[in-house]
């Protein structure tokens, strides 16, 4: 989500019976989108105990503790592609700080990295045709990244929708650049994935993207059992 400070407080004064809203502005810039930033947009009688573990003006986690499960939740925007050094420069930056922060967090719970990557993984990226002969340059930076973390794109492989998450009216091309990441061991079970059409209400350039994502603390329990079965009496395993 990108709003604006009285936006903000807008929809903050609609939904504060419901919902608790962590916003993170970013300053106005003198071109391109007045404002930037990342939201969520936590229900109340699903999360109780939340708390803000870092923020950027890219990226913004926050931490929820909830029968038993300790949950991460990454939102990004990262910086857009202009094809040159200085963009790739800011994005390998912001991907480092995200790499440190998964290198924090991933022994202590669930990761969900959500949001705009601003590029598609390197290796499919070649296989389809694309609207547009420039290359975008960050494209092998994402593959590396989710590669070295064993992470996936779980709207890339199992989503319904269009092919596409961003189309600006004024140009001829399309892009998929928002994802939702989930490592490839985890215990939450998703299901539901959709890039939804554009319909009137939707006033961004963006397609929203939704996930549906469960937990319980039989998975935990039966996924520890499962390891402890095949463990070596010399090996101490991970979970220990």
């Amino acid at each position: 989500h990108w709003l604006s400070n009285l936006e903000n407080f807008l929809l903050n004064d609609q939904i504060k019976s419901s919902h608790l809203l962590f916003f993170h502005s970013v300053n106005k810039s003198d071109q391109g989108r007045p404002f930037r930033g990342n939201a969520f947009l936590i229900r109340k009688n699903v999360f109780t105990n939340i708390n803000i573990v870092f923020k950027n003006d890219h990226i913004f986690v926050i931490k929820t503790e909830e029968k038993g499960l300790t949950l991460f939740i990454i939102g990004i925007y990262l910086p857009s592609s202009k094809n040159n050094e200085s963009s790739l420069e800011d994005y390998v930056n912001q991907i480092s700080v995200i790499q440190g922060i998964i290198d924090s967090c991933e022994d202590e719970g669930e990761l969900i990295i959500l949001g705009d990557f601003q590029s598609f993984p390197l290796k499919m990226y070649e296989s389809y045709s694309r609207c547009s002969n420039k290359f975008n340059l960050f494209s092998g930076y994402l593959s590396q990244f989710l590669e070295s973390n064993e992470l996936q794109l779980v709207d890339v492989i199992d989503a319904s929708g269009p092919l596409f998450t961003y189309h600006l009216n004024t140009l001829p091309n399309f892009s998929y650049i928002a994802h939702i990441a989930l490592l490839k061991n985890t215990s939450l079970k998703y299901s539901n994935c959709e890039v939804h059409s554009q319909n009137s209400l939707n006033l961004s350039d963006h397609l929203p993207i939704s996930i549906k994502i469960t937990y319980t603390e039989n998975q935990k329990m039966l996924q520890k059992n499962d390891t402890s079965k095949i463990v070596n009496d010399n090996i101490i395993p991970n979970y220990s």
